[in-house]
């Protein structure tokens, strides 16, 4: 009998072996980049790499070919034989950042192979002695974009397969994004950025690459002041914040009622002693070659002219925006909306979450109840003047984050700036209406290059860069947040307990500043450095040194008249004057009261006494005192002003009452002095009669002779 080949164990085994390995040589060359391995990252770090470096166009408009540029590098050229590079692109774009998320750190499996090269023994070589970049050429026609309604971003897979790869081993892969908007792509969203912290990382020079339509600056005043001075920022669009670096939000948390006004009052532009004025042409000149600091202390402008600084800001093209709270991370909460009613709060980077599962936000702009938080939409929607009403303005935290500088070293240059890319026309491509979106971010979060990160955002052809007074009267939303509650931070009452006695310290201050005798006196510029201790950023420590340096700036104001040293005093009579001298050491003329405050009820002083400090002088004030006993009392001399804050109070001075000599005592001597008289009276009457009687019998002899 004839038996079959496969019969014969010997030929079985042979053809199994042969159908294993074409199994193998089959998975190698036609799975999906995710089948075999997950990332380059989990490949040996002895095998070949894959990096792609470029990507040109990184927006594919209407161009013929898609090129990349892949970096390839080996231990040895025998790792390389017969290696081949195959390019994969997505048949379809993602429609979530979750997806994109996914692709990038662990890839897919339904990929278009798009382009397959065999690598030259010249880029083995080269591969082999730092590293080789090679350039891919994938002509559009070869891409799967088919559907030219279906724009937006793709997954871009590279593959080096090698001997290795193809016995089953990981190859080495990377991916990245491909953007397409093809013409006549329809989808677009407004955008606006405010950058927060420029003058802490950016050169004054910086600031005027940030200019233009789509990006804005918060600045201070004094940032402000250098910036003119440097005629720098032409055309930049600036929301005003505290000086100090001081934390509305902060601020409001805490309940710092005082602190609070006078850093919102320093955003204001016709707030004096925080104002600029123009120099003289040859101070502004002189001034170009001093660092940015100097020049905005000493040179360009000064205190107290609103009028200049408008001028100044016309000439710049500059836009200043101080109607605005700019909430921190860690300070944002209802107490927040509450202090910042009549202007727009603008919410920290990460924003306010919304009640429905859409992920995208049609627009930035809405309305808050602040008395509960909750969003006010559709028919309930009051008018924005309302007291009880709050427009905020709501940071888009994915786009926040997407930007920042750790997306960048998570996932690369090319992947990190095409990331940010997916997000926008994702949002903008699912068209859902007016699509408005504003982005606060922190300026480190930019790297060294802000400019180049904000225009992979702002630049795109899905993207219309709007300024952020235009956003703020964009179309409200209609989709519901979820409720804004009180600030959740923990050392929010250890801040309070911190700040508090330099808030009442300011009270004092400003009434100190009230009782000038040229009337209500503007705060001076001299109280902004209290600001500095209210940042939202500080620890424990920093803050109460700042705190610590700021009560000795504002005892400079309520510290400045004493009340001089007495000695025993004696008060006789039930009214009396009683003398209290007091001398003014600061640099106004202050109108103060001057009174005693006496613990003992034999000595009574219910009147204070107004009275005119001059400048480096002194008075004394005649206080009228009541004495209702006799006896020794302790009594304190006290200076105040008008609205109550005391300036200097006395070591008690001891008074030596004598109020009964008044009474019986003066009639006493008034009978001792008439008594006195009377006797005096009887005495010559006496003595009269004495001299009278010999010549009255002289007389009556010589009658008889």
């Amino acid at each position: 009998m004839n038996r079959l080949p496969l019969a014969n164990p010997e030929l079985r085994a042979k053809a199994m072996a042969v159908f294993f390995a074409v199994f193998i040589v089959f998975v190698g060359l036609f799975a999906a980049p995710t089948a075999i391995a997950s990332s380059q990252g989990d490949s040996d770090s002895a095998s070949p790499t894959i990096r792609i470096s470029d990507l040109s166009p990184e927006i594919l408009v209407d161009e013929d070919e898609l090129v990349l540029t892949v970096h390839v590098e080996a231990a040895s050229p025998e790792q390389l034989q017969r290696a081949r590079i195959i390019t994969f692109v997505h048949a379809d774009p993602f429609g979530s950042m979750a997806e994109v998320d996914d692709f990038l750190s662990e890839g897919r499996n339904d990929s278009w192979s798009a382009n397959e090269l065999t690598m030259e023994q010249a880029d083995i070589e080269r591969a082999t002695t730092g590293g080789t970049d090679i350039r891919i050429r994938i002509p559009v026609d070869d891409l799967p974009l088919w559907n030219s309604a279906a724009w937006g971003p793709y997954g871009v897979t590279v593959r080096l397969l090698t001997s290795t790869s193809i016995l089953g081993l990981s190859p080495a892969q990377d991916r990245t994004l491909l953007l397409w908007y093809p013409p006549g792509a329809t989808g677009e969203m407004q955008v606006n950025v405010t950058v927060t912290g420029v003058a802490d990382t950016l050169s004054p020079g910086a600031w005027s690459r940030l200019a233009g339509v789509g990006t804005t600056v918060t600045l201070t005043h004094e940032d402000l002041r250098v910036l003119l001075a440097n005629d720098l920022g032409h055309g930049l669009e600036i929301a005003s914040i505290p000086s100090g670096d001081a934390s509305l939000s902060l601020l409001a948390v805490t309940e710092q009622t005082e602190l609070y006004g006078l850093a919102a009052s320093t955003r204001t532009l016709h707030e004096p002693g925080v104002d600029v004025q123009e120099s003289d042409p040859q101070d502004s000149q002189s001034g170009q070659s001093q660092s940015g600091e100097q020049v905005g202390a000493d040179t360009g402008f000064s205190a107290g002219s609103p009028q200049s600084l408008e001028a100044a800001l016309r000439r710049s093209d500059i836009s200043l925006l101080d109607n605005l709270v700019i909430a921190d991370n860690e300070w944002w909460g209802l107490q927040v909306l509450r202090a910042g009613a009549g202007e727009t709060v603008l919410t920290d980077s990460e924003g306010v979450a919304e009640s429905s599962a859409d992920s995208t936000t049609p627009s930035a702009r809405f309305l808050v109840d602040a008395r509960t938080g909750s969003t006010i939409v559709d028919g309930d929607q009051r008018t924005a003047d309302s007291q009880e009403t709050v427009t905020v303005l709501d940071s888009w935290g994915a786009a926040a984050e997407s930007l920042s500088s750790k997306a960048r070293s998570e996932y690369g240059d090319l992947s990190a700036r095409q990331r940010v890319r997916a997000l926008t026309a994702i949002s903008a491509a699912q068209d859902v209406g007016d699509l408005s979106v504003w982005i606060n971010i922190a300026a480190p979060e930019l790297g060294k290059n802000p400019s180049e990160r904000l225009a992979e955002l702002l630049e795109n052809p899905w993207v219309n860069p709007l300024s952020l007074q235009d956003m703020l009267e964009s179309p409200l939303s209609t989709i519901p947040r979820q409720p804004i509650g009180e600030s959740t931070s923990t050392s929010a009452a250890e801040v309070e307990a911190i700040l508090h006695p330099l808030n009442q310290e300011l009270v004092a201050t400003e009434d100190v500043l009230l009782a000038t005798v040229d009337g209500e006196r503007p705060t001076p510029v001299q109280l902004l450095p209290v600001l500095a201790s209210t940042a939202s950023d500080l620890t424990t420590q920093q803050r109460q040194v700042r705190v610590d340096s700021a009560l000795d700036i504002l005892s400079s104001f309520t510290r400045t008249i004493d009340v001089i040293p007495s000695g025993p005093v004696n008060v006789v009579g039930r009214n009396a004057p009683f003398p209290i001298t007091v001398r003014n050491s600061g640099p106004y003329a202050l109108q103060i009261l001057v009174g005693l405050e006496a613990g003992d009820p034999r000595l009574s002083a219910k009147d204070w006494v107004p009275t005119v400090v001059p400048s480096g002088g002194s008075v004394t004030v005649q206080v009228p005192v009541q004495a209702v006993g006799t006896g020794q009392v302790e009594v304190t001399a006290v200076a105040m002003t008008e609205g109550g804050t005391t300036l200097d109070a006395s070591e008690p001075i001891t008074v030596r009452v004598r109020a009964d000599w008044e009474g019986p005592g003066l009639w006493i001597v008034a009978g001792l002095l008439s008594a006195a008289l009377v006797a005096g009276v009887i005495r010559t009457i006496r003595k009269g009669k004495r001299r009278m009687s010999p010549l009255a019998t002289a007389s009556s002899n010589k009658d008889n002779g």
